[in-house]
């Protein structure tokens, strides 16, 4: 007799998204998404349900003035309601922001922004507002010899209350960098090199002093042709924590990407990602992790000839380290997932259909998707 498994649990979830951009003058931009997600699960010790709606809206201004200014604002409305074995929870959340930037000389610009967030749940209703003005100074470039040295200073001065904790504090925060930059161009191609150091401080009314000394070199190199392109970046970080108590990171990463243009509607392109971190604050030093992620992408802009009809395949491998604390230090955990999706997209008049399927495996587990999806332009078409 064969007996077939009985389902523990089953999830459910319904997505609506709604989205509408104006940018009806070339220097008014207003982007809102409107969208509700409905989560269930069900299984056979509990039933549990979640519902989220979400509203943004976000506003990017560029008058035409004789010195570049930029306004920008947003407004973003949340509701979580859930629902488990009965017992009821829902929160509501408002964040509002607005900032203004204004470069006010090739050397010199200030800026100043505003936000305000608002927190309804069922303990009670808190209200937390942060408002700033600073300044960016940053010189040309000096020429010295074969190298290039430049140097910048940032300042700025803020107000930050929080109702939750009747906090009201004045905030200082400064930023001192300098650096040289090398560049050497050849035929089909150039080559870089940077060195840069930088100190940042924060401090407040509250008590709060939190100051970094950060050094930073970097390679750059890259080749072009009509039909091919390829980069490589090799940059090292050491970042040291003055105060309020003494620790270090460091970072090495590594990226390279290509493309190659088979013919004028098809190509190739990929990427590549090590990553490496290690930090030591007192009382514990971490050993060196390393994550590495990998893509290959070909993109079809006629597939089988067919106008509009366009094609794309990516496969996506990532591979990291996870160092978690053991007896005797620190033990490293590795994992690794990929990812291989297709995707067919054709236009027809203003409705563009669309196909993705993918196949993959997240540690250990594998996972297949099919989804189809209609969509309606009402303005400009996709390019």
């Amino acid at each position: 007799m064969r007996v077939r498994d009985i389902p523990q649990r089953a999830d459910t979830r319904q997505v609506g998204i709604v989205r509408h951009r104006y940018a009806g003058e070339s220097t008014l931009t207003i982007d809102t998404l409107a969208s509700i997600v409905d989560s269930r699960t069900e299984d056979v010790v509990d039933r549990a349900r979640s519902t989220l709606n979400q509203w943004n809206s976000n506003l990017f201004w560029r008058p035409a003035t004789t010195r570049p200014l930029l306004v920008t604002g947003s407004v973003v409305m949340s509701g979580v309601d859930s629902e488990s074995n009965g017992a009821a929870a829902d929160a509501r959340t408002m964040v509002g922001t607005a900032g203004v930037s204004w470069q006010y000389t090739p050397t010199l610009a200030l800026r100043s922004n505003v936000s305000a967030t608002q927190i309804d749940a069922s303990t009670g209703t808190s209200l937390a507002t942060f408002g700033r003005v600073g300044l960016n100074y940053s010189p040309l470039d000096m020429p010295i010899g074969r190298v290039s040295y430049r140097h910048a200073v940032s300042a700025d001065l803020g107000h930050r209350t929080d109702g939750r904790t009747d906090l009201s504090v004045v905030e200082t925060a400064g930023t001192l960098s300098h650096g040289i930059s090398y560049s050497k161009p050849f035929e089909g191609g150039s080559a870089s090199a940077m060195a840069t150091q930088m100190l940042t401080t924060l401090r407040n009314g509250a008590g709060l002093a939190d100051s970094r000394l950060t050094h930073s070199a970097s390679v750059d190199w890259s080749v072009a042709g009509i039909t091919s392109f390829g980069s490589l970046r090799l940059l090292a970080s050491d970042t040291h924590r003055i105060e309020p108590e003494q620790s270090s990171f460091q970072l090495v990463n590594l990226q390279a990407a290509g493309r190659y243009q088979i013919t004028r509607l098809a190509g190739w392109q990929g990427s590549l990602t090590v990553q490496s971190t290690h930090s030591d604050s007192p009382g514990a030093t971490t050993p060196w992790v390393t994550s590495t992620s990998a893509s290959i992408v070909y993109r079809h802009e006629r597939l089988f000839g067919v106008p509009l009809l366009r094609y794309t395949s990516e496969l996506r491998v990532l591979s990291d380290e996870l160092a978690q604390s053991t007896r005797d230090g620190f033990s490293l955990d590795h994992r690794a997932r990929w990812l291989w999706s297709n995707r067919l997209d054709y236009i027809v008049g203003r409705l563009q259909f669309s196909v993705r399927g993918s196949v993959g495996e997240v540690d250990g587990r594998g996972q297949a998707l099919v989804f189809f999806m209609v969509r309606r332009y009402f303005s400009q078409l996709p390019q």
